[in-house]
């Protein structure tokens, strides 16, 4: 059991947290493109937003 919490303790920090962003700061909730290249290709949109914000942060 232990190595178990230890692997969900590190899935909080290291994964959700990007979901919760593009949830909570980018208002996306689904992918409107359809096939996997697509997919792939607005993911990389979105994780390049959250990095885009993450540099404003610490410019300021």
């Amino acid at each position: 059991m232990p190595e178990i919490q230890k692997i969900y303790g590190r899935r909080k920090t290291e994964v959700e947290t990007v979901f919760g962003q593009m949830k909570d700061c980018l208002g996306f909730t689904r992918y409107t493109v359809r096939g996997l290249e697509k997919v792939r290709k607005q993911s990389n949109l979105l994780i390049t937003a959250i990095d885009r914000m993450k540099l404003t942060k610490i410019g300021t």
